[in-house]
């Protein structure tokens, strides 16, 4: 065989080599990034429930499943937590007549839904705008629970994230022709996307305006030294779920809302 075939045959086996060890470290390389891949994404949905502090984990590869441990490994769609969530609220009047074990089972609800909330940047988004009516809440205080009058009628909360304003109000009718409305309206100071420190200075009771005192130079310094030693933290409202028609939010007292969407 002439040497220039014997040359042109070694180079031909030579790149046949070469492409099978290309090949073979290709092949290497995209199951170790497959692998990468999978226990990233597996670290990031523990992670993300661990943060919420809840038994929750999302399943990422296809719709999104919340699983919430209730004893028996449940699987449920945020749609199905959100149609018990409301079927668990409609008899507890509010919150006033929930039991221990009611109270569980709608915090457990309220969690997986926090963990699928649709929406990101609820301060940032239309979607919170406009007035909401309480449905259930485990601030007794707000339903007036060992008050001799408690509200009778609807509690809206009102919010404009444009102007960063928030109205509460509240109807009360002790008698029969005796009813009257009682609101606060305030600013809000956005501290993340979700979360805004409430700050009212307005009130209204039967009609009547009461606006709140100044703060003077003595009283602002302090608030600050309060809010400082974490003796004296301000009021603030954290968004935590929000969709077209249902609203969750969480108070700086520990305290869950859970309303409906009830624009006039």
């Amino acid at each position: 065989m002439p040497q220039q075939d014997v040359r042109k045959a070694s180079l031909q086996e030579d790149q046949l080599m070469t492409d099978q060890i290309a090949q073979q470290v290709s092949e290497t390389e995209t199951k170790i990034a497959k692998k990468g891949t999978n226990w990233l994404t597996g670290l990031l949905a523990k992670g993300a429930a661990t943060l919420v502090n809840s038994p929750v984990s999302v399943n990422n590869q296809f719709n999104t499943v919340i699983q919430y441990n209730f004893g028996d490994g449940q699987k449920k769609t945020l749609s199905e937590c959100k149609s018990e969530l409301l079927m668990e609220i409609s008899g507890v009047d509010r919150g006033l007549k929930a039991t221990e074990e009611a109270q569980e089972k709608i915090e457990k609800l309220v969690r997986a839904m926090e963990a699928g909330n649709p929406t990101k940047t609820p301060l940032k988004n239309p979607l919170l705008n406009g007035r909401w009516a309480l449905l259930y809440t485990t601030a007794k205080g707000v339903l007036g629970e060992g008050n001799p009058i408690r509200p009778s009628g609807p509690i809206y909360q009102s919010i404009d994230i444009f102007g960063l304003r928030i109205l509460n109000e509240q109807a009360y009718e002790p008698f029969p022709f005796v009813r009257w409305t009682t609101s606060a309206a305030g600013d809000l100071f956005p501290k993340s996307n979700s979360r805004a420190e409430v700050k009212f200075e307005q009130y209204r009771v039967g009609g009547v305006k009461v606006v709140a005192p100044p703060t003077d130079p003595a009283r602002q310094m302090i608030e600050w030294e309060l809010e400082v030693s974490g003796k004296g933290t301000p009021a603030w409202l954290d968004n935590t779920y929000v969709d077209e028609n249902l609203r969750v939010a969480r108070d700086h007292k520990g305290n869950v809302f859970v309303m409906k969407r009830d624009d006039p």
